[in-house]
């Protein structure tokens, strides 16, 4: 009988770790408002960008593993549009890092595109929210996207 009891309580959930990771979603789909610097040899601009990802993290590692995809919009004089898969590794409990090999589509013409993101979220419910930041490397030129994202794990 105490063993059965012992057995049991080993087996039985902890609450505290469910509190824990109550924000562990297979699904996750977030909205992204902030703005692009381009860094280019001849000058620098700063335009509005929204965006909006998916991720869904694999069951493997305690669901720190994701693959997903990534669209944004960046208002500058033209409209430039970035197309990507995204491959995320939660680092550190709420801390992720991720990378996106994509396309950018801008007046016409098209050219590859390598992201590389920080990301860090608080859970208020269901909701998360935090800041973000990415480096997009382009063959001429860097671009750093700075800004705010908000989503929801389902």
């Amino acid at each position: 009988m105490l063993t059965a009891l012992a057995l049991a309580s080993l087996t039985a959930p902890d609450p505290a770790h469910e509190v824990e990771n109550h924000h562990v979603d297979a699904h996750h789909v977030a909205a992204f408002l902030g703005a692009t610097t381009h860094f280019a040899e001849e000058e620098s601009s700063t335009h509005l960008t929204i965006g909006a990802d998916y991720v869904f993290y694999l069951p493997v590692m305690e669901r720190r593993i994701g693959l997903g995809a990534l669209v944004d919009a960046t208002f500058g004089h033209e409209l430039e549009l970035i197309v990507a898969p995204l491959f995320a590794l939660k680092a550190v409990s709420d801390v992720q890092l991720a990378f996106a090999p994509g396309l950018a589509f801008e007046g016409g013409h098209k050219q590859f595109v390598g992201r590389l993101n920080l990301s860090y979220v608080v859970h208020l419910g269901s909701v998360s929210a935090g800041p973000s930041v990415s480096v997009d490397f382009f063959p001429h030129h860097t671009s750093l996207i700075y800004g705010l994202s908000v989503g929801t794990g389902l």
